[in-house]
């Protein structure tokens, strides 16, 4: 092999990332030189050695910072600068590499992009092994697909090692896990249609179960979930557990992902829901908050007939905060029977006080479950109404 063509060689590889194999050949080209080459070509031959060897040392560094798991940041600015040093292409060595620093960063699109190319550069033929470059970027893809909350794209991704090799257990292990997580999905949107909300209740609990051991365990999937157990628990007037589901919900999305934007259709979608929620708790100030939340993040963005859905929710909202205010039902606030104005007086008085107990202890706040500003406006709200039916009984 002539020393010209090492020369060229240990370029082509610099420029495809093979930084170590790069160097080798170029130190190879000047030790053998001895006066084969002209002065341009040493000259070359000396730059791109420093290029592959500063290269390789940045590139090194990104590994051990990788490995290190402590900073993210200065891992991906070591790889750039490999890259930009050399000139070098991303190899799928690099591109690996660039994939698992998105991923510890939680910048799930650009994990998504970084193993859709990855696959794209290297053979799917054969047998499909742990360790491999095209296995580690279908995992990497399946897991940042389910955080942004695309289940389908996720099916894709397994969808291409079982294509290549249908035996592959692992891979069609978290395929069949998906699979049936997305079936339990389904078959509950389909069950809350027909307002089988105990029906769906289950099928939900089994997907919250199927999510236990998968990647899907903290993204925006799990916060779809969320919203379906919200609805399904107002429905069943479960209203703390629907209003702590939605709560989750909220919290998940409007938590920007790296490398996206707040979805204003989903945080407006569990914005609605949760007013609807509080609709059902009698909850009329914080249903309003939400609705016009909601309202304002779509405004322009929905349809004619979304738009006025949603005004005509955040109307009825502001009625019913009006009313209650003004002539609320405090028997139903202590949760009186309705026939009670069918027994003596005496024993009405004896129910108003009773049930003023059994919520005063319910609602302290002290000792309430969930959300300590609900508790604080229910105790009000048992208070008030306690002390305007004794005044209206003259207990």
């Amino acid at each position: 092999r002539g020393t010209g063509g090492l020369l060229e060689q240990g370029e082509t590889l610099l420029k495809d990332g093979a930084l170590l194999e790069a160097g080798v050949l170029l130190a190879r080209a000047l030790d053998v030189s001895r006066g084969a080459l002209g002065e341009p070509e040493v000259a070359r031959a000396r730059g791109a050695l420093d290029k592959a060897l500063k290269a390789q040392h940045s590139f090194h560094r990104a590994v051990t910072l990788l490995q290190e798991g402590n900073n993210t940041i200065e891992a991906a600015e070591a790889l750039s600068q490999a890259t930009t040093v050399s000139g070098a292409s991303y190899n799928t060595t690099i591109m690996l590499l660039k994939a698992r620093t998105d991923q510890l960063a939680g910048n799930w699109p650009a994990v998504t992009r970084g193993a859709a190319l990855i696959l794209q550069a290297v053979s799917l033929r054969g047998a499909w092994q742990r360790g491999q470059p095209r296995m580690m970027a279908v995992a990497l893809g399946g897991q940042a697909a389910m955080e942004m909350g695309d289940g389908a794209r996720a099916l894709k991704f397994y969808q291409t090692a079982l294509r290549a090799d249908p035996d592959q257990a692992q891979v069609g292990r978290e395929y069949k896990k998906l699979k049936v997580l997305l079936r339990l999905i389904k078959d509950a949107d389909e069950l809350l249609v027909k307002s089988q909300n105990h029906k769906a209740l289950k099928k939900l609990t089994e997907a919250l179960s199927a999510m236990v051991g998968m990647d899907a365990s903290s993204g925006l999937l799990r916060s779809g979930v969320q919203l379906r157990l919200c609805k399904v628990h107002a429905e069943l007037k479960r209203h703390e557990e629907a209003l702590l589901a939605c709560d989750q919900c909220v919290a998940r999305r409007e938590s920007p992902v790296a490398g996206l934007f707040v979805d204003p259709h989903r945080l407006a979608e569990a914005l609605e829901v949760r007013g609807d929620a509080h609709m059902q708790d009698r909850n009329f100030d914080e249903a309003v908050r939400d609705f016009r939340v909601a309202k304002d993040l779509t405004t322009g963005l929905i349809k004619p007939e979304k738009a006025q859905a949603l005004d005509q929710k955040l109307h009825q909202a502001m009625q019913n905060k009006d009313q209650w205010e003004k002539r609320r039902d405090h028997r139903s606030v202590l949760e009186l029977p309705v026939n009670m104005h069918q027994i003596a007086h005496d024993k009405q008085c004896t129910w108003v006080k009773k049930q003023h107990k059994v919520l005063a202890r319910k609602w302290h706040p002290d000792k309430a479950r969930g959300n300590k500003l609900r508790a604080v406006r229910k105790m009000r709200e048992v208070s008030e109404a306690k002390e305007a039916l004794v005044a209206e009984l003259h207990c």
